[in-house]
């Protein structure tokens, strides 16, 4: 017994499985958590090109004030640190959330 719980460890097996199992998380099976992943990915890859173009632009011709935010909403759409960023721009120049569970502020009576 000992052996071949040594032997699995080795090998890397334990009692998880096949080697080169993927590991699934809750609700989602081999191929979905692949198709996750394969998602994130291009929408990383695009986000980050469109960003990069955009810095590219603040010296280059071209509307880098727009580009570097659409490539921020681009990751947005998948990573919570680029929904948190583009929260905080959006808030420090003056547009308003239009998320509909966000607290609104008091009226003011006169």
């Amino acid at each position: 017994m000992a052996e071949e719980t040594n032997r699995e460890a080795r090998e890397g097996l334990g009692s998880q499985g096949r080697a080169g199992d993927l590991p699934e998380g809750p609700g989602k099976s081999g191929a979905a958590g692949i198709l996750r992943h394969a998602r994130r990915l291009v929408i990383a890859v695009v986000g980050v090109s469109v960003v990069v173009i955009g810095l590219a632009m603040v010296v280059l011709p071209g509307p880098a004030i727009v580009v570097i935010p659409a490539g921020i909403a681009i990751l947005a759409t998948e990573f919570a640190w680029a929904r948190r960023l583009l929260r905080d721009v959006k808030a420090r120049i003056g547009l308003r959330d239009e998320n509909p569970r966000a607290p609104t502020p008091p009226a003011e009576h006169i």
